[in-house]
């Protein structure tokens, strides 16, 4: 509700006072948005009649539940307001909160349309319904309330306020319907909500936005756009109270939600133009120059291996005869490639840069090869990548992406995808100066400009941009990147169900793993350091939010039980 008060007051902030102004709903459901539309009336327009208020408000439903439950939620305001029912709003009420089609159906237009629009892919749809929407809302297709938004715009005399999935502004795919709904109306204010909005709707993927625009005037080129950034807050309580604080300016500039004001302009300079309202003017200008992009000095397959049964062919090393896993340097020196059945399979996992989440193995026989290769489901990996050296990477990262050396006669699938160096003089140099870039706060920053999603795309790493650097920055970048790698392969020694696991723990080797630990912090901020140097953002270094490695605290772990063995419960400290 506190969201659709927002909304409501932003909308009526440019209302004239003169005149009521209608407002609907196309999508009420429970009349959230009508309730919160009826009080800021009364707090706009206080000579009103509560009939003239109500009169003002118009909403429909196809759930005849919803649209019953939204006309006594409004009658029970109403009636609170007024002391006693009020027999003629409640008549009001039933005429225009009524059961109907908001999206295919006749709707009278409105000053102002506020909605919480109905969520429903493509993938989920009935047929008739995707068929009819394909028809009649290219390019807002792709998911039901992209159409809702559009309709909103139509519909719409002066303003829009809407609640709504954030992913229409920033993925590459709804680039076009982006274009189009900037087109058509003045973004005023982007409120950032994230996931967690919802007291019962968890998870990350659950990411929305509520913004305002402007229909009643064209929309200008240099349009400029408030965006208040609510998602480091984690509950919905606390984002609400971000926002009060912010409103009422009752806070100091620490405690304040970010809050920028942007051309809409500045945009255009990043591929697809997402609203990438967080990205640091620094890093975003790396987007309008004339940079080396990774995909020119990289090659990064879009087609992965896919077994088609992962349950048939994929395996916990463990589980497996060691002697059948092929050797790979740094992590296995074992079976012979050309014989071994079984090779190391990278398939994303933790957040893990530098090296690690090697504990699974796929089926390379002839025999299973054949099935990758012929079975409709399933994708054989391109042979010219089944023995190099490169770099894999967790494709399900957020805003953390973390690349690993990937050692050579390793596989990759779609969840943990390969970068392989394009021809140089040095190959596995390039590769670990590479390694250093992507693990770096700046380019995780540029990704995640590209596409907020929880998904790393191909086609984002490819456009990301790259400074030029000359060979000795290359073999410095390579070198810190190499003494990275080999610190956590040290670490996972120590890891009870890692490859390089090495049972049995003496006291030496627990002060060494110390002082591994306290020597892989240190040695990853000066390598973050030297890069947010080539990327001219020097500044960026004290912002990181670094992530445990999984193997790190996998290694404190095992260092606290060691410590508690010998009796010295403090010493893992």
């Amino acid at each position: 509700r506190w969201i659709a008060d927002f909304l409501a007051r932003a909308c009526l902030a440019g209302e004239p006072l003169n005149k009521v102004p209608s407002v609907c709903d196309p999508a009420v459901g429970g009349g959230q948005m009508l309730l919160a539309a009826f009080d800021a009336l009364r707090q706009n327009y206080p000579q009103a009649s509560l009939l003239a208020l109500v009169g003002a408000l118009h909403g429909c439903d196809l759930d005849a539940r919803a649209v019953t439950m939204a006309r006594r939620g409004l009658k029970l305001r109403v009636a609170q307001v007024h002391g006693a029912r009020h027999r003629s709003a409640e008549a009001c009420i039933d005429r225009q909160l009524v059961v109907g089609d908001g999206l295919f159906g006749p709707l009278e237009r409105h000053d102002i349309v506020l909605t919480n629009p109905p969520y429903m892919g493509a993938r989920s749809m009935p047929v008739a319904l995707k068929e009819r929407l394909r028809a009649e809302w290219q390019p807002f297709h792709g998911d039901l309330y992209l159409a809702f938004l559009r309709r909103c715009q139509q519909i719409a005399r002066r303003s829009v306020g809407v609640l709504a999935q954030q992913t229409v502004w920033y993925l590459a795919s709804y680039t076009e319907a982006r274009r189009l709904l900037l087109e058509h109306g003045q973004l005023e204010i982007f409120l950032h909500l994230g996931p967690h909005a919802f007291v019962n709707l968890n998870g990350e993927k659950a990411s929305v936005v509520a913004y305002v625009q402007r229909v009643d005037r064209s929309a200008s080129k240099e349009q400029t756009a408030v965006f208040i950034d609510l998602r480091e807050h984690k509950t919905p309580d606390k984002k609400r109270a971000a926002l009060s604080r912010l409103l009422h300016n009752d806070a100091s500039e620490t405690q304040r939600p970010e809050t920028r004001s942007i051309a809409l302009s500045s945009f255009a300079q990043i591929p697809a133009s997402p609203l990438a309202h967080w990205l640091p003017p620094a890093l975003a200008g790396w987007f309008g120059r004339a940079a080396t992009t990774l995909g020119e000095l990289a090659e990064i397959p879009g087609s992965q291996n896919k077994t088609g049964d992962n349950a048939r062919f994929v395996r916990r090393f463990e589980s497996v005869d060691p002697a059948q896993i092929t050797n790979a340097e740094g992590l296995w020196t074992s079976g012979d490639p050309e014989q071994a059945r079984w090779r190391f399979y990278s398939k994303g996992g933790s957040y893990a840069p530098w090296w690690g989440n090697w504990q699974h193995v796929v089926d390379w026989s002839p025999q299973a090869r054949a099935f990758y290769a012929s079975h409709r489901t399933a994708n054989l990996l391109d042979e010219r990548f089944w023995a190099r050296e490169g770099l894999c990477y967790t494709d399900f990262c957020g805003d953390h992406f973390n690349a690993r050396w990937m050692p050579a006669h390793c596989l990759f699938d779609m969840s943990g995808p390969a970068i392989f160096a394009r021809t140089t003089t040095d190959e596995r140099r390039r590769l670990l100066a590479l390694m250093a870039l992507l693990n770096s706060t700046p380019a995780r920053a540029l990704l995640n400009a590209m596409n907020p999603s929880l998904h790393c795309q191909v086609r984002e790493l490819r456009l990301l941009p790259i400074p030029s650097w000359d060979d000795a920055i290359e073999a410095r970048l390579a070198q810190s990147a190499q003494t990275l790698v080999e610190t956590i392969r040290e670490m996972a020694h120590m890891v009870p169900g890692d490859p390089l696991y090495v049972a049995g723990l003496r006291a030496h080797e627990r002060d060494g793993a110390l002082a591994a630990l306290q020597g892989y912090a240190v040695a990853e901020r000066a390598l973050d350091c030297m890069v947010c140097e080539l990327y001219g953002c020097p500044e960026l270094v004290d912002s990181t939010q670094q992530r445990e490695h999984a193997t790190v605290m996998a290694v404190r772990a095992v260092l606290s039980r060691a410590a508690g063995r010998d009796g010295e419960p403090g010493r893992s400290e």
